[in-house]
């Protein structure tokens, strides 16, 4: 047995992972719902260089399924029914409200369109556009500059969710174009205006999404 005092903390951290440190529970679900996915794949770099605290919060949550959808809300309350409140033709369960949902098409092909051609893209028709959207499983050299491609997809998540909330709660219909653009407008300018260098260099480089003006104006190309 070593002598504890040459124990190095990375060797305790090792030892806590394997034997104290349980797995999520939402695995069991995403294995369901996509067997072929690399489980690690759900939670390497989650967490994203210069995002919104409500986006990293919403990611978050998606990736513990703990989002509250019509199916589950249905079992809470029989009065809140289980179809979509965007679409109404199927039941509504996480994989439909992010990724299958009809309502959602549209807005697919301007959010590819957008970063193949403001971002670099390279897509492969072999991949999966739905695990593609959840989690950002992609290799880096797809794609020119990867933190603001993270911090798009990451918003465009929250960009769905928060249409979702408005059709339930308000029973309004709104293009999720419209939200996703207005929100990562908002946050790359508050960024952009207050943030640091490395900030302001990390949302400029290689992308043609935008050009930020020597007098602090922000010209978007969408």
């Amino acid at each position: 047995m070593k002598d504890f005092g040459v124990i190095l903390c990375k060797q305790i951290y090792e030892q806590f992972v394997i034997k104290v440190a349980q797995k999520p529970a939402s695995l069991p679900y995403w294995r369901r719902m996509y067997s072929t996915l690399d489980e690690n794949k759900i939670w390497e770099k989650w967490k994203i260089k210069g995002n919104s605290v409500e986006a990293d919060d919403h990611d978050f949550r998606l990736r513990h399924n703990k989002i509250f959808t019509n199916v589950i809300l249905h079992q809470l309350d029989r009065g809140v029914g289980r179809e979509c409140d965007v679409c109404g033709l199927e039941a509504e369960d996480l994989v439909h409200m992010y990724v299958k949902c009809a309502e959602l098409c549209e807005f697919f092909k301007m959010l590819k369109c957008c970063l193949t051609e403001k971002l670099g893209l390279v897509w492969n028709n072999r991949d999966s556009w739905e695990i593609f959207v959840l989690f950002g499983v992609w290799k880096e050299s797809r794609v020119k500059n990867i933190e603001l491609y993270r911090f798009l997809l990451s918003h465009a998540r929250w960009a769905i969710k928060s249409r979702r909330n408005i059709a339930h709660f308000e029973n309004k219909l709104i293009p999720v174009w419209s939200i996703f653009k207005s929100m990562v407008q908002t946050q790359i300018k508050y960024r952009m205006i207050c943030g640091n260098v490395s900030i302001k260099k990390l949302f400029t480089k290689d992308s043609s999404l935008f050009s930020y003006q020597q007098g602090g104006e922000i010209v978007w190309h969408w």
